[in-house]
């Protein structure tokens, strides 16, 4: 039996009508407005693919739901993942429980911040994510429905729903929010940056607060590319304090495009080079993440001002996945 909070969550037959769904979901505050896959039991049992479903990660802020690996297929069937998906969620979840995370915080919070997802390694090829343009936005299946899954963790285990989530406005983000890393080593890859093994599958999460287009400078020196987005993210966190400060422990994300990393490689630039600049210049640490298609225009994602650090932890699949069809 599946128990999201203090109710049993349905599960349906096959053939079950949507207007049965919509009526049983919702007075349990399961899903985002939008409509929902169909929660059956062999869908549920497949995504398990063997797992104990009681076993837990341990509770979800604010309300502290379990996330038990039971409930957390039951929610991916829900957001429409494919089969595979449910490693790379369940290490989301436990990245976003780590404490220096403050998922408390960012559930509770009356600002904008939510949970985004950054996927790296292998899995990002084997389970079809897009690393390429418009990785933000719609058209591909994983990107869109790991971000779901997730956001229904946090709002059915966590409890972050309205009346729970406080935020005085929100951000499109609290649908979904989840890019890929491209794979190409351009820049060494984020499990590099961790010390990890090298074409290791690896989740990041962010406590983001949004997203800002930056542009870099005409003569795209190194300075012309990284001054202006540190700028941009100094600015963001000093406006997101009363006290108009940033502090030595805050970490925000930059997105760059490759065309943007092939340049600083052409300078003769690291990974290890491209941050120190960064964090000269913005007075903390920014992370540099290589993603999406043609173009110079880059992605700033200033963290919670409130006090998050993005967390990067490896996926641990039940065994070795297909790549899928």
């Amino acid at each position: 039996m599946i128990r999201i909070g203090e109710v049993h969550a349905p599960v349906f037959d096959a053939a079950a009508p949507w207007r049965d769904i919509r009526r049983d979901m919702e007075p349990l505050g399961l899903g985002d407005g939008l409509p929902l896959a169909l929660p059956t039991r062999d869908a549920i049992e497949a995504m398990l693919d063997g797992r104990d479903p009681d076993r837990s990660l341990g509770p979800v802020p604010p309300l502290f739901g379990e996330a038990s690996m039971g409930n957390l297929a039951y929610l991916s069937v829900l957001a429409g993942c494919r089969p595979g998906v449910l490693a790379i969620l369940a290490a989301a979840v436990d990245a976003m429980l780590a404490p220096a995370f403050n998922l408390l915080g960012i559930a509770t919070t009356t600002g904008s911040a939510t949970v985004a997802v950054i996927v790296s390694g292998p899995q990002v090829t084997r389970l079809r994510f897009n690393p390429g343009g418009n990785g933000l936005g719609p058209g591909c299946a994983a990107n869109a429905t790991l971000g779901r899954a997730l956001q229904f963790v946090l709002g059915a285990l966590g409890g972050a729903r309205p009346g729970v989530d406080m935020a005085t406005i929100g951000q499109p983000g609290k649908y979904t929010f989840v890019c890929a890393e491209n794979q190409e080593a351009i820049l060494a890859a984020l499990a590099d940056r961790q010390g990890g093994a090298d074409g290791a599958d690896l989740v990041t999460v962010v406590g983001a607060t949004g997203t800002i287009e930056v542009l870099p400078r005409v003569d795209r020196s190194a300075s012309d590319i990284l001054f202006p987005p540190a700028d941009v993210l100094h600015a963001a966190k000093c406006a997101g304090r009363t006290s108009g400060e940033t502090r030595p422990d805050d970490v925000d994300i930059l997105l760059l495009p490759p065309e943007l990393a092939l340049r600083l490689r052409e300078l003769g630039l690291t990974r290890v080079e491209v941050e120190a600049i960064l964090a000269e210049r913005a007075g903390y640490a920014i992370i540099p993440v290589v993603t999406g298609g043609a173009g110079i225009k880059m992605c700033a994602i200033p963290s919670w001002p409130g006090g998050s650090r993005p967390q990067t932890v490896p996926v641990a699949p039940r065994r070795a996945a297909p790549t899928l069809p």
